[in-house]
């Protein structure tokens, strides 16, 4: 996943990110934030428009609670940069359809 210029971070059913690609280290990883090991809980906030939306709402966390995002656009401040992102995410499953993990 090295060469492609999509951003994909992927995290494990506790929120415990698993894997960033290198255009998500790009964008998102100022400061290391967000790295391998790294819980989405303790992440900030982002912006959707002019509203500002806690780290429960972020794509990665909706899609382990089942939840598909498309084409959700937000803002993610990271250190003093602005990034307007077009998301997209759901969850990964088991065989059975227990949520194992998440992608976006």
């Amino acid at each position: 996943m090295g060469n492609l210029d999509l951003g994909v971070v992927a995290c494990d059913e506790r929120g415990q990110v698993t894997m960033v690609n290198a255009a998500a280290r790009r964008m998102l990883c100022e400061g290391a934030a967000l790295s391998v090991g790294a819980d989405l809980r303790t992440l900030g906030r982002h912006r959707v428009g002019s509203r500002s939306h806690a780290s429960g709402e972020m794509p990665l966390r909706r899609a382990l609670r089942g939840q598909h995002t498309r084409d959700r656009e937000m803002e993610v401040v990271v250190g003093d940069r602005r990034h307007t992102l077009l998301a997209n995410s759901q969850p990964i499953t088991d065989v059975d359809g227990t949520v194992t993990g998440a992608v976006a």
